[in-house]
């Protein structure tokens, strides 16, 4: 059941299938208002009022039929507007302003802003919500001066005129709480919307998304923190052996392939100890938190799951090496000058016969 409730609340907010699920409930809304006083006029024989409300209730019907048609959006939401503002002062006018009709029409101006700048379909919002709400005070406040000068049609027993002038508060009370719900419910839908857009665009800026490690870029940051902080630490730079091969050989998508599982096995093993990075093309750096002895045997490991890694790419095994250069925090001050020792120590391993951890 609670699923269902927040599968509905998701649709109402959905900025572009969300509007006729609005509109169709304020419609429903509206028609069941009506016929409560369809049925509530039929018997206190106010025909006039009955047929408007008999009307009312069938325009309601139609529009929650074909709401779905964003064309004709504007022409319901206007036609709800003006039915609103007329059964409001026909209502006055023949039972009398004290029976409260006039504030439904008071009720649907900040909905009608809010419900208005949520359709994307309907340009200008704000002016045409401000010249309709203008239009409508004004009508509201001829109705006012009419009433007042005027006897009204029926004269209302006192018990029942204090019923309706009730009632007409709490229904106009619930379309303001209700729009008061609707405004609250999306600002909280459009923040939790920025923080997902925050959170992605925080992603593209700092990691690259075919390896799922952070980018060069974002490190320079995460350097200075190295350098603050007294714990020890080393700094490793990788290079997959022969990586230029194996895009000639198997085609880059291979090559992508390959960058993938070895950055998923880097990151298995280097877990909540450090940092890597996606350094440049097939190169990868990373940052262990930890003593030189330690942080060799996480990077041994490293290279030994990547040598013993084998997977099958268009009906062809594939297998890579990995090369390490080695440096700690005792060889340099700068994170910069232990990337530049591990890289020398990379390309000494590279000379060396390849697929080793250099540490010297």
């Amino acid at each position: 059941m609670l699923s269902r409730i927040t599968e509905f609340f998701d649709k109402l907010f959905e900025r572009e299938t969300g509007n006729a699920l609005r509109y169709r409930c304020i419609y429903f809304f509206g028609l069941v208002i009506h016929a409560f006083f369809a049925i509530a006029f039929f018997f206190l024989e106010y025909d006039e009022l009955f047929i408007f409300n008999c009307i009312s209730v069938a325009m309601y019907f139609l529009g929650s039929v074909l709401i779905n048609n964003t064309k004709m959006t504007l022409f319901w939401v206007t036609a709800l507007y003006i039915e609103i503002v007329f059964h409001g002062v026909f209502a006055n006018v023949l039972l009398g302003w004290s029976c409260g009709f006039s504030m439904y029409p008071m009720a649907i101006i900040p909905l009608s802003f809010f419900v208005t700048y949520m359709d994307k379909t309907i340009k200008r919002p704000v002016i045409l919500s401000t010249v309709a709400g203008v239009l409508n005070i004004g009508i509201m406040l001829t109705a006012r001066i009419y009433c007042y000068s005027n006897e009204p049609v029926y004269n209302l027993p006192t018990e029942i005129a204090r019923l309706l002038s009730s009632l007409n508060m709490v229904m106009s009370d619930l379309i303001l709480l209700s729009f008061a719900l609707l405004f609250i419910c999306e600002i909280r839908t459009r923040a939790a919307l920025l923080e997902e857009k925050n959170i992605e665009l925080n992603y593209i800026a700092n990691y690259d998304r075919l390896t799922n490690l952070r980018n060069r870029h974002s490190m320079i940051d995460l350097f200075k923190e190295y350098e603050k902080d007294t714990k020890p630490y080393c700094v490793i730079l990788g290079d997959i052996d022969d990586f230029k091969r194996i895009n000639d050989t198997y085609g880059h998508a291979a090559g992508d392939e390959v960058l993938r599982r070895v950055s998923a096995i880097i990151l298995k093993n280097t877990g909540d100890n450090g940092i890597v990075c996606r350094w440049g093309g097939e190169e990868i750096l990373i940052i262990l938190n930890g003593t030189n002895d330690f942080c060799y045997d996480i990077v041994e490991q490293i290279r030994l799951d990547i040598q013993n890694m084998s997977f099958t790419f268009e009906r062809r095994e594939i297998r890579v090496t990995m090369t390490f250069g080695f440096s700690d925090y005792g060889e340099a001050m700068s994170v910069e000058k232990l990337v530049s020792i591990a890289d020398a120590k990379l390309y000494k391993g590279k000379r060396n016969g390849k697929n080793q951890v250099v540490t010297s």
